[in-house]
């Protein structure tokens, strides 16, 4: 119950927000990710009155629940080594696409050094000068179902490689 952050790391034929979030019932009322938003009415399911209508691979999306619940949705692994996620300079929020738990700096080594603080719902991770990435918050690996907002200090682009996934 209360607000969750999540992203999918697989795609379906139907990636709307009724199909992807049947398995929730009645239990989730609000879904919003960085630009838009869905809210769910009884009698009548998720409306995108904000613009959002389905799900990315590319995007976090924070859920509020009314009760706890499971959210399942089956589909095909997202081919993460050949997608790319486009950052802006400040705040993004960003999916995590591979399939299993990887350490964050090895993740995150496509950015170099444009990346100045990442987080999920629990933890967070500071890049400094000379060092790299620091768990200082908790936050040491990026694991499949979590979302994350990253904050950059210049635009760039996330490539979750193959090399450092062991998936």
């Amino acid at each position: 119950a209360g607000w969750n952050w999540f992203s999918v790391n697989v795609s379906g034929d139907d990636m709307s927000l009724p199909t992807v979030l049947s398995s929730l019932g009645t239990d989730g009322t609000f879904i919003k990710n960085q630009i838009a938003y869905a809210a769910y009415y009884a009698g009548y399911g998720w409306f995108a009155e904000g613009g959002l209508a389905s799900i990315d691979i590319k995007n976090l999306f924070l859920l509020k629940m009314d009760n706890a619940s499971n959210l399942t949705f089956t589909g095909t692994p997202v081919d993460y080594a050949a997608t790319t996620i486009s950052l802006a300079a400040g705040w993004n929020w960003i999916s995590y696409l591979p399939q299993s738990d990887n350490d964050l700096a090895g993740e995150l080594e496509s950015l170099g050094t444009n990346g100045i603080f990442i987080k999920n719902q629990t933890g967070y991770a500071r890049y400094y000068d000379g060092y790299g990435w620091f768990a200082e918050g908790g936050l040491a690996t990026m694991s499949p179902g979590e979302g994350y907002i990253i904050q950059m200090n210049t635009a760039d682009v996330l490539m979750y490689d193959e090399f450092n996934c062991e998936s």
